[in-house]
């Protein structure tokens, strides 16, 4: 069964190029079915007229299976207009001298061809001078049922027939193209579906690009205002120069990681999770942020388990973390603190990010990870996008895990967010951080 349906897939798509468009391809289709179809028959009332003594009949039958044939050699060497033009022409030929002639029942069969060329062709004077023509022969042989010829007329049976099959023949053509139709916009929807995400996609990289280059950018400024203000003396000079250097090769690193994730995602990617280890993770994240907590007098505390490790994609849990740990700091008052923790249970490694800045109302907390917040500022005049945790949340559930928030006005807010625990299982996590951005690289 399976190689009968590989062989119809061969006759039916003879000529057929992939770089067509879908409706060209079927209408290549319907061409090739109608010659495979017609053929075999053209061929058989060939013979059975000569039997009967219907040379002419027998001839019409004859060169009706033949331009068939021709029809698709012409496909076969991909000339598809030649092809459809040749169907048309001929059958309108044929089929009107075998109706008037023999009046079995032929021009039902010009009808046919009507129909078929209304479909095969999209321009109107064609379509206009088609029907016209094809029109007019039908009109004729109803004109004139009783021609006097020197062959015996058809049998009724063979008139009956012939109706019979060009009704079937309506019927199956007006249903295949009722399905490439009903294909067509199926096709439109998903593609239309697709671009929105995509368009998603942009918005939210162009987002986290904003978000994830901003505090790199607002600590080399910072240093260079020190150096403006020349409040800085010669003895640190050197150190604040290699802390420029550092926020400079921070930037570039942070570009090079979001361009490589950016670049991974509107190609649709699977997300690759891997073996991260939480210190490691979050010691290299609020290094990011040090000026810029030092410079507001923040406290950070950290108190987390030196042997959790996390089974996550690594550019995500940077993008959730450095949002989370970005606004603790952006919404501290001065002189504040910021905790971060972790908790576990078998399955997950809890990340709590607990800050003492202003809090927010549980009630507006909740829409915090449903729709895209109005532009916020921090204690100190911090500009925000309000993106960050609408993506944060679909970066989680990316990762099948999970945020909670706990928060009180003027009390602060507590963001903890649950990330699967890696286990000797995850086969796929066998490399460290440094290994999977080697390889991101090299694909890339």
């Amino acid at each position: 069964m399976t190689k009968l349906k590989y062989y119809l897939h061969l006759l039916t798509h003879i000529g057929a190029d992939a770089n067509s468009s879908y409706l060209d391809i079927k209408r290549i289709c319907m061409v090739n079915i109608i010659c495979i179809l017609c053929i075999i028959p053209s061929f058989v009332f060939s013979t059975i007229n000569i039997f009967q003594e219907r040379w002419i009949l027998s001839s019409i039958n004859l060169l009706t299976g033949m331009s068939y044939s021709v029809v698709l050699g012409l496909q076969y060497f991909h000339r598809p207009r030649s092809a459809k033009a040749l169907l048309l022409i001929s059958s309108t030929i044929l089929f009107f001298i075998s109706g008037l002639l023999y009046q079995n029942g032929a021009q039902y069969f010009l009808l046919s061809v009507l129909v078929v060329s209304m479909l095969l062709y999209d321009n109107i004077k064609y379509l206009s001078i088609g029907s016209g023509i094809i029109s007019c022969g039908i009109l004729i042989i109803y004109s004139n049922p009783d021609i006097d010829f020197i062959e015996a007329p058809v049998h009724k049976d063979r008139a009956i027939y012939n109706i019979l099959s060009s009704l079937v023949f309506l019927i199956t053509t007006i249903a295949f193209f009722k399905r490439v139709i009903y294909n067509d916009k199926k096709q439109i929807e998903e593609q239309r579906i697709r671009l929105e995400e995509m368009n998603n996609e942009k918005e939210k990289i162009f987002s986290i690009m904003a978000h994830d280059m901003r505090a790199p950018l607002v600590n080399a400024s910072i240093i260079i205002d020190i150096f403006e203000t020349n409040t800085v003396n010669k003895d640190h000079m050197h150190d604040f120069i290699e802390q420029l250097k550092r926020q400079l090769k921070d930037q570039h690193k942070v570009l090079d990681q979001i361009l490589t994730w950016s670049s991974n995602s509107m190609k649709g990617a699977p997300t690759i999770r891997t073996k991260i280890c939480v210190v490691k993770a979050l010691e290299e994240i609020i290094n990011e942020f040090k000026i810029h907590y030092i410079r507001k007098g923040i406290h950070i505390h950290v108190n987390v388990n030196e042997s959790s490790f996390l089974f996550v994609n690594y550019d995500h849990m940077r993008i959730i973390l450095r949002n989370l740990i970005s606004n603790a700091i952006k919404f501290s008052y001065q002189d504040g603190h910021v905790y971060i923790s972790t908790t576990e249970d078998e399955q997950r490694i809890y990340i709590h990010i607990q800050d003492e800045g202003v809090g927010i109302d549980m009630e507006k907390s909740e829409a915090l990870f449903n729709q895209v917040q109005q532009r916020s500022i921090g204690t100190s005049n911090e500009s925000g996008a309000g993106l960050g945790l609408l993506l944060c949340k679909e970066l989680i559930e990316l990762n099948e895990g999970t945020i909670h928030i706990e928060s009180q006005p003027n009390a602060g807010s507590t963001f903890t967010v649950g990330f699967p625990k890696y286990t000797a299982h995850d086969s796929n996590a066998n490399m460290d951080k440094e290994e999977f951005f080697t390889l991101q690289n090299s694909e890339s």
